[in-house]
Order: structure tokens, then C-alpha cells, then sequence
């Protein structure tokens, strides 16, 4: 993960943009694979998890010291869920007194060549 310590109002804008196609790719592969998984009885979970000191946060705490978001892909079966994968999106963390943030080094290469493709991860399905 690179580390950011310092945010400009045009990297601010790019990670919240960033953040909000993770969500639009989550929803998108979630319906294109919905049919498949409730064919055999499963539900597919595919979201853009956001939290802060292990709680629910909004979008607009991005910036906040201890939140985090990331992907999580998972599967519903009789009642139970099944994590699968756990993808590191963005974490806003404070260590000695230094606030700074992560972002996943190839984040940004990949939304840029996944927001027109299909996440190689399902397409062996």
C-alpha cells in the first residue's frame, strides 16, 4: 500500500471517486453473477465495506483517523456467509502522532482497467 501524507484537494477528490467506482463494480459484478450463484442456492455478496474502529461508517468520515474501506466478496448458503476474498481499498490511520493514509499501490491502475471489464477473479465461473 502507498502511503499518502499529505492530501491535496485533487488527490482528496480522486480517492472519494475512486471509492464510489469500487461501490459501482461491486454492484455491477453482484448482478451479473446473481443469476448463476441463485441457481445453485447461493447468494453472492460483493460490497464496498466502510468502517471505522470495527463499526459501520458513512462515506463522508473518508478522512477520518481509523476508517477503512474495502471490498469483501462472500457467499450466502442456508442462512450462513462464507467470506471469500478481502480486498484493501483505503485506510486513514494515525501512528506516533503522524496521520497518513494507505491507498493498495496498483488500486488506481486497476479501477482504471476493471471499471469497462469484468473482474478476472469470476470469470472462471
Amino acid at each position: 500500500m502507498r502511503q499518502i501524507f499529505q492530501l491535496d484537494d485533487k488527490l482528496r477528490t480522486e480517492i472519494m471517486e475512486f471509492e464510489k467506482s469500487c461501490e459501482e463494480i461491486c454492484r455491477s459484478q453482484q448482478k451479473k453473477f446473481e443469476d448463476l450463484f441463485n441457481k445453485k442456492r447461493k447468494r453472492l455478496t460483493v460490497e464496498l465495506i466502510r468502517e471505522k474502529k470495527g463499526k459501520i461508517a458513512a462515506a463522508n468520515d473518508i478522512f477520518e483517523e481509523n476508517y477503512e474501506s474495502y471490498i469483501e466478496t462472500g457467499i450466502e448458503e442456508d442462512g450462513e456467509y462464507f467470506p471469500d476474498a478481502y480486498i484493501p481499498v483505503w485506510k486513514c490511520l494515525k501512528k506516533c502522532n503522524n496521520k497518513y493514509r494507505l491507498q493498495c499501490k496498483d488500486e488506481m491502475k486497476w479501477q482504471k482497467s476493471k471499471r469497462a471489464n469484468n473482474l478476472s477473479a469470476f470469470n472462471g465461473m
